[in-house]
């Protein structure tokens, strides 16, 4: 990321596995939004943290949330040339502003997120759901859980 415009340290995985994973679930979210017309859709991204859960005579690891990020995208059908250059300039100010939120948010939230305690490549695990058109936010994390 570039210092001067991003002051700002992100961690990244350099793992092809990972990325040809995100790509697939992309390419999914963008199949379903595409195949449906003028619709809403929704993509979230789940970090968990791997913890020792202890009973009174055995030990298990569970899985516990600390970070969600939920993408709603909205697809619109333009009629005309001049419709579609509207939408343009409203959906880069939009995602700019988005972008902008986001970098100021997770530049002042980072105190819930865990200490890496291992050399793993991917010391989080996380999960990339795709809601249909069908599902709502509450339904998606039931299916989940």
């Amino acid at each position: 990321m570039n210092p001067e415009v991003f002051p700002i340290d992100l961690v990244a995985i350099d793992d092809p596995e990972i990325e040809q994973e995100v790509e697939e679930k992309v390419m999914q979210f963008v199949q379903m939004m595409e195949s449906h017309g003028n619709q809403k859709g929704q993509i979230a991204v789940m970090f968990h943290e791997k913890r020792t859960k202890k009973a009174w005579f055995t030990k298990s690891e569970e899985e516990i949330c600390w970070e969600q990020w939920a993408l709603t995208i909205r697809t619109v059908m333009c009629r005309t040339e001049m419709d579609r250059i509207k939408m343009r300039k409203e959906m880069n100010k939009q995602l700019t502003s988005c972008l902008f939120s986001i970098i100021r948010f997770i530049n002042e939230k980072k105190d819930h997120i865990p200490s890496i305690t291992d050399s793993n490549r991917n010391p989080f695990p996380y999960q990339i759901v795709i809601a249909t058109t069908y599902d709502s936010w509450g339904s998606m994390l039931k299916r989940i859980l």
